[in-house]
């Protein structure tokens, strides 16, 4: 496939270089393209560029066409300048380049502005799109305080949403649609838009057919792009999008650093990769045979390398650098018409189906609300109700079609015929998806902006979720009798014509959907539901004496869960939603207060937090992953059926789902998680203590172990040790950072350089390049604070273990303080303690002791940078060592910090017996969202916030996750992008300055 690239170039020579730095590095589908650049350069340094660029691809670069080549002020720091006599001049150059590319009988067209930075595997995925015009995405802050928003768009000049012919949208809708178009944007795919621009591939069928980018007399839109668009949907071409792989904008200053700072790693690994080769080469010579097996280096060298594909090396690159461009705001108030961009594809149609019968007085107002937010029409069965909940339907669901089927005489005591009434009325309305819920059920708020885009990109047609049973305002019951939550049932559904639906023939528990749905393809997603049909005492002791009138032989249920409705020590755990500020505002009893949950469970009753944020949540158990991966899928159970566990697989208990695999829009299921499960603590005085960084009560038990105990805060989502307060951390330390330690960092004392001290120094040359005067809070084996003395910084660390300081003497000719931080100071040990620290780095180290002299520390605001990698985690009041290290800073100086990411794949794969959390002496567990919470607390504010995840050991989480199997060698490096990208990596990383 012949393939000419084009893009007329009016630029800044330092934003043209990394775009053509960028084209260079592009992946061609099979013949190497061509390129063909108009050359409307005002500055001659930019056409030298291009002169150099043709040089260096001899036969593939063109000879550029002229451009008029006039002074044109086009841009400052805040917005670029397009008057229409530019915007028309540049709509020729294009056509210029269509006309070549047609004379020329080139099989595509790839038009790309000269300001973007392309990812390698850019023009590969157009072309495997196969769409005759089709566009990579990219963001643009188009204003300095804006939010980021795409070029591609839905409709007119630059709607973001997408309107029915007549439909009248409120405010409120449009902004709902708005968001959600630009959510599904930021999830790979490939989607259908009204209009697009600046890095599209036009497929010779395309160009034959005559489209162009000239001005349309009778239209008015601003931008050449909208003219092209309005003339391809006319001769009938569809336009796409692909979100793969999102190239940068360098629409300002700031984008151009990140851009050098990406192109800059992206060739520093390949220049490190041929160096390694050459390295292997070299090591297999005679004079280099003969190393000493012991030595450090041959050591090392036998840890087998990794070597990562380039595109997915880019990806990874992409995302730390763009991380904000992966930032969707919470609100958006719409572009202008000047901002060039475009929409979503029509999204499928879900309908809603319910049958209600006396609810008005308990959770259905707020299920509808909660519901109106994304269905597109609903379908309620009013089954004899004696109250208004026909009427409250009608006015909450209001603007959304409605069909309201009333039954004068309730008849839930045959649930089979009601459900098929339910399913036959349903299907009068021609749904597509099919939403089958229950008066009490609400999906956890974080459903509502990612349900669309889940039903666009998914190949099933039946979507299973967990059900969590709410037995108070706050918390679900979670013990032998009360399972559901561990366990997927169909929820979702496509309905698909011709397929032979068939029901379970029995008056009771018969199912909410026909009995074989689930042998339609299906998947499970972790969005969970709550349950509130037993959240308060008058509905459980009315639905227990209905059950004992119903069912009073057990038949149809399990007795023992009937007679434990009643039970008044029930074990419960605490509900978290991931989506909210504070849970306890959207799960409020009718009371008004939270007094009902000491009224509904006595003190008697144990409560554990089983999640905290978005990656630790209420959990399945390790039958539901069997029947995951089992054939032949039969389910036949409403979401809320009562589960024998003596019998968890039989027909009438739960589902067993076939093909299943994780919802990648989602999030995946996890051994942690079914750990998490397992908890069996009893009740603990823990419950209800203040959280450490939000002030909250809303805390509970994460999980004890065998010598501490982890609380999480339902609020903020920290975890921390119940007994911070009381802990002295210089004795954890002494005990731990031990000889055995120093031993073990000494044996990967190559990777410990490499992956974490050179680390170190790439974070400050990037935000402290004027070396000065350097402080390292906790230099354990003094690999950092030598990286920094080797590169030009005044450097001093401080460290309070013994056999970690004698060992930095030992290998690197380092001498590290003495003492532990404490409010701006070092605190030194006896002097018992000197003497004998004396002795024993004498000995190691050879060397003089070390004098009170030699180890005085300066601290009147002297430093450029402070650095504590791996420290915060071990600190009892992170709040005053974050404030007194802001001390130390000069006016403009820089914080950095390392902790274990409370949101990481190692903690998703091992749940509550993760290693990070298993370490007695981490007192505190932070995510990306405390961490910035608590640096606001002492001053700080951070301008850099990443995680990162090292190849090594992701085999070994990849092995107990449950989900992922075997991967291949390309797979594992995929995931490791996208924890990457998703910020999901072993390790947190910021940098801070002070507000």
């Amino acid at each position: 496939m012949r393939i000419l690239i084009g893009s007329p170039v009016h630029q800044k020579p330092e934003i043209l270089v990394l775009f053509l730095q960028a084209l260079e590095r592009l992946e061609a589908p099979d013949v190497l393209p061509d390129y063909l650049f108009v050359d409307d350069n005002d500055n001659p340094a930019s056409s030298q560029w291009l002169t150099d660029f043709a040089d260096r691809l001899p036969g593939r670069v063109l000879p550029p066409l002229s451009g008029l080549q006039q002074y044109e002020n086009r841009s400052n720091e805040h917005t670029h300048y397009w008057p229409p006599s530019l915007v028309w001049k540049v709509a020729g150059f294009k056509n210029r380049l269509i006309d070549y590319a047609l004379q020329h009988h080139y099989d595509a067209l790839f038009l790309v502005d000269s300001d973007l930075v392309l990812h390698s595997r850019t023009l590969c995925r157009l072309v495997e799109t196969e769409k005759d015009i089709v566009s990579e995405i990219f963001w643009t802050r188009w204003q300095p305080d804006g939010a980021l928003l795409p070029q591609v768009w839905v409709s007119d000049e630059y709607n973001l949403f997408h309107r029915e012919e007549g439909e009248v949208l409120s405010a409120e809708e449009r902004a709902h649609r708005e968001l959600h178009f630009i959510h599904q944007l930021h999830v790979p795919g490939l989607y259908e838009v009204g209009g697009l621009g600046a890095c599209t591939l036009i497929r010779r069928r395309a160009l034959e057919a005559g489209i162009h980018f000239g001005k349309i007399p009778n239209v008015s839109f601003w931008g050449e792009d909208r003219h092209f668009c309005i003339r391809a949907a006319a001769y009938g071409f569809s336009l796409f999008v692909d979100t793969h792989y999102p190239a940068m904008h360098l629409y300002r200053e700031a984008d151009r650093i990140k851009a050098e700072q990406l192109l800059l790693t992206l060739n520093g690994i390949i220049t490190q990769d041929t160096a390694n080769k050459d390295d292997q080469k070299a090591s297999l010579t005679p004079e280099n045979s003969n190393i000493s097996e012991n030595s450090p280096s041959n050591t090392a060298s036998k840890s087998p390398e990794i070597t990562i594909p380039s595109d997915l090396r880019d990806s990874a690159v992409f995302a730390k650098h763009a991380a904000d461009s992966f930032v969707v705001p919470p609100a958006f108030s719409g572009p202008r018409h000047s901002e060039l961009h475009a929409p979503p594809v029509s999204r499928p149609k879900l309908t809603l189906s319910m049958t209600v019968c006396n609810e008005a007085d308990r959770k259905l107002a707020e299920v509808l609300r909660s519901h109106r937010e994304y269905i597109d029409e609903a379908v309620i069965i009013d089954d004899g109700s004696r109250d208004d909940s026909g009427e409250l339907c009608r006015d909450l669901l209001k603007g959304i079609p409605l069909r309201l089927i009333r039954n004068e005489r309730a008849s839930f005591t045959n649930e089979v015929e009601l459900r098929k009434q339910q399913w036959r009325e349903t299907l009068a309305s021609s749904p597509e998806w099919i939403l089958n819920m229950d008066a009490d059920e609400i999906f956890e708020s974080r459903f509502a902006q990612a349900v669309h885009a889940l039903l666009a990109g998914t190949k099933a047609d039946t979507l299973c979720f967990r059900l969590f049973d709410m037995w108070s305002p706050t918390h679900y019951r979670d013990d032998d009798y009360w399972q559901a939550h561990r366990y997927y049932r169909p929820f979702l559904t496509r309905y698909r014509d011709g397929f032979p639906y068939k029901w379970k023939e029995q008056y009771l528990h018969c199912g909410r959907f026909p009995d074989n749905v689930l042998e339609l393809p299906s998947e499970i997603s972790d969005y969970r539901i709550q349950h509130w049909g037993w959240y308060t005492p008058a509905i459980r002791t009315s639905k227990y004496e209905r059950y004992q009138q119903l069912d009073p032989d057990a038949r149809y249920g399990w007795k023992e869960q009937y007679e434990s409705i009643l039970d008044p020590t029930p074990r419960l755990s605490l509900w978290i939603d991931p989506g909210q500020d504070d849970v306890n505002n959207k799960h409020e009893a009718e009371s008004g207060d939270t007094a009902s949950v000491k009224s509904d469970v006595n003190t008697g009753m144990n409560i554990e937090d089983t999640t905290a944020e978005n990656k630790i949540e209420a959990i399945h158990t390790v039958e539901a992953v069997q029947m995951a991966n089992a054939a032949n899928p039969v389910e036949t159970a409403p979401a809320h059926e009562f589960i024998n566990p003596t019998n968890p697989v039989n027909t009438s208990a739960v589902a067993k789902i076939a093909g299943v695999h994780a919802i990648i829009g989602s999030r995946t299921l996890t051994k942690g998680q079914i750990e998490g499960a397992l908890y069996r603590e009893g009740k603990g005085e823990e419950q209800g203590m203040a959280c450490k960084l939000c002030g909250s009560s809303n805390t509970a038990v994460f999980h004890r172990y065998e010598h501490f105990t982890l609380i999480g805060c339902g609020s903020c989502g920290l975890i921390f040790r119940n007994d911070v307060d009381r802990i002295q951390p210089e004795d954890m330390i002494a005990d731990i950072y031990n000889v055995k330690w120093v031993a073990m960092r000494d044996s990967a004392a190559a990777s410990t350089y490499g992956d974490h001290a050179l680390f170190g120094l790439m974070l400050l040359d990037m935000f402290s390049p004027g070396k000065g005067n350097l402080l390292e809070i906790g230099s354990g084996t003094g690999e950092f604070i030598h990286a920094a003395l080797q590169s030009g910084w005044n450097a001093v660390g401080i460290e309070p273990s013994i056999d970690s300081r004698a060992y930095a003497k030992y290998k690197y000719d380092v001498d590290l303080l003495p003492g532990y931080w404490n409010g701006g100071d070092t605190e030194t040990e006896t002097e018992t303690e000197t003497e004998t620290e004396t002795e024993t780095e004498t000995e190691a180290a050879n060397e003089a002791p070390e004098t009170e002299g030699d180890t005085a520390l300066s601290l009147d605001h002297e430093y450029e940078a402070v650095a504590c990698w791996h420290v915060l985690e071990h600190i009892a009041d992170p709040v005053a060592f974050l404030t007194d290290l802001r001390e130390q800073l000069q006016p403009d100086g820089t914080l950095y910090i390392t902790v274990p990411n409370k949101n990481s794949f190692t903690n998703e794969a091992y749940g509550a017996h993760s290693p990070l959390f298993t370490e007695e002496d981490h007192l505190y567990h932070y995510s990306e969202h405390t961490l910035t919470r608590l640096l606001a607390k002492s001053g700080l504010r951070p301008v850099a916030l990443f995680t990162r995840q090292l190849p090594s050991g992701l085999d070994a989480l990849i092995e107990v996750h449950p989900l992922y199997g075997e991967l291949t060698f390309t797979e594992r490096m995929g995931l490791l992008a996208k924890l990457q990208g998703e910020k999901r990596g072993h390790e947190l990383c910021c940098v801070a300055k002070a507000i």
